[in-house]
């Protein structure tokens, strides 16, 4: 059960707090000052801080300081009855979940203290992801029993100088795979040389694999290395190896038979020291009935298969995958994008990525890249996704969940519609919409909403 600390110097609110938050089957303790608060173990088990600002000794915000130097992903909620912009801007700055004004509503309480334990969640599951992933690597998330046994099988033949075949649909992550094979190998100092070969134009391919000697064909002006040459001590993987010349392929064959191989325009025989990882998305078997492959160079390379499971089907992987994109991509855009919300969650894992952890590497780049605030919303995301997700969601989730989220983005967009009207002016947008001014702030906190956007240019 989740806990709850309050600190809180009047006592009727507080023990009206407890009550509402214990029906919501919580735990919670109280106190009544700051001080208290820091000098006993209150927080060591507390996943939730609400404090009022105005405390009879040490304030809320100076408690808020503290705890943030200390525990810094331990949310804090302050509550006050003297709320100005000022005050609200300060309290966010040092790192407050967020800022509500009394009197206000025991069922929005509630559901803060529900998002706010929810966004712990994923920031702590990202990290335990981080640690406790022995490979360490981009893009390698082992959620899934599905994934655990791609990782079981990576930590298998990674030791050995088994040629490995990985299969899998575009975009599912048979690279990530490859590196991690190389990672966990005693090849791991050695380079990691990748040869796409649906890339490249057949007639260069033997070039691109062999290298070529100065005069061998016209334009050789010098001699080039080829990606045998270039993974030397290390890895060479075969992306999309379905996609291989057949003129080619006796030769890779040879290779694999004998380790030797002969640069283009010479008679000289090369030694490879270089260990293969090929990876399919098309049935290899498939294209030996048609002819298109050869099946001895199959079996040479289907010593050790490994099948990438699409990401449809380990779907309990995407928000810790989500939250490592947007962690990447801060560094990357100079943002300070937060974890997603659960509607945008349940949006992303609604949708069945045809083009796999690819594809949702990108749109969660796009979905940044639009974002102007501190973390994404649902517009952000495509139309297919955004749209027919909601569509979908409508339909299987309780009738009053339903309301819910139709009420919240009917209020999203009002309250858009009515700083676009007063531009940007959040007094004049209060009037209209009859709202206190400090109700109207808590409105646009609630939807991450600046109004500096709408200012008249």
């Amino acid at each position: 059960m989740k806990h709850v600390l309050i600190v809180e110097d009047e006592i009727k609110m507080s023990r009206l707090l407890q009550m509402v938050l214990e029906d919501a089957d919580l735990s919670v303790s109280t106190l009544e000052s700051a001080e208290e608060a820091l000098s006993q173990d209150a927080l060591a088990d507390c996943d939730v801080l609400i404090t009022d600002l105005r405390l009879g000794g040490m304030s809320g915000l100076d408690l808020l300081k503290k705890v943030k130097a200390e525990t810094p992903d331990l949310p804090v909620i302050l509550m006050t009855a003297y709320a100005t912009v000022e005050t609200a801007v300060e309290a966010m700055k040092e790192g407050a979940f967020d800022y509500i004004v009394k009197p206000f509503d025991m069922d929005d309480m509630v559901e803060l203290v529900r998002k706010a334990i929810s966004h712990t969640e994923l920031l702590l599951e990202g990290k335990a992801i981080k640690k406790a992933s022995e490979v360490a690597m981009e893009d390698f998330v082992v959620e899934s029993g599905a994934m655990k046994k791609v990782l079981e099988a990576v930590k298998q033949v990674a030791p050995t100088k088994s040629t490995v075949l990985i299969y899998g649909e575009s975009g599912s992550g048979k690279e990530v795979v490859a590196r991690a094979i190389h990672r966990f190998s005693d090849r791991a100092e050695g380079p990691f040389v990748i040869m796409n070969c649906a890339a490249i134009p057949e007639n260069l391919m033997e070039s691109e694999l062999f290298g070529h000697v100065k005069g061998a064909f016209t334009g050789a002006d010098a001699d080039r290395r080829g990606r045998f040459e270039q993974a030397e001590d290390g890895i060479l993987f075969f992306d999309e190896i379905g996609a291989l010349s057949p003129s080619l392929q006796p030769k890779l064959l040879r290779v694999l038979q004998d380790g030797q191989y002969q640069p283009v325009g010479t008679d000289e025989v090369r030694q490879a020291n270089v260990r293969i990882i090929a990876a399919s998305n098309k049935d290899l078997e498939e294209a030996i009935g048609k002819g298109e492959f050869r099946e001895d160079l199959f079996y040479r390379l289907n010593v050790f298969p490994v099948q990438v499971p699409p990401l449809r089907e380990r779907k309990e992987e995407i928000p810790p995958l989500v939250l490592h994109f947007i962690e990447e991509y801060n560094r990357e855009l100079g943002k300070h994008i937060g974890p997603p919300s659960e509607t945008v969650l349940d949006l992303l894992t609604q949708y069945e990525w045809p083009g796999n952890v690819r594809e949702l590497k990108n749109i969660v780049e796009r979905a940044m890249v639009l974002s102007d605030g501190e973390e994404i919303l649902p517009e952000h995301l495509p139309n297919p996704i955004y749209q027919e997700g909601e569509g979908r969601a409508a339909g299987t989730m309780p009738y009053s969940e339903a309301k819910k989220q139709e009420l919240l983005r009917w209020e999203r967009h009002y309250l858009e519609r009515l700083l676009k009207e007063c531009g940007g002016n959040v007094a004049e947008a209060a009037r209209k919409a009859q709202k206190d001014k400090s109700d109207f702030y808590a409105l646009l906190r609630k939807h991450n909403i600046n109004p500096d956007d709408y200012r008249a240019q």
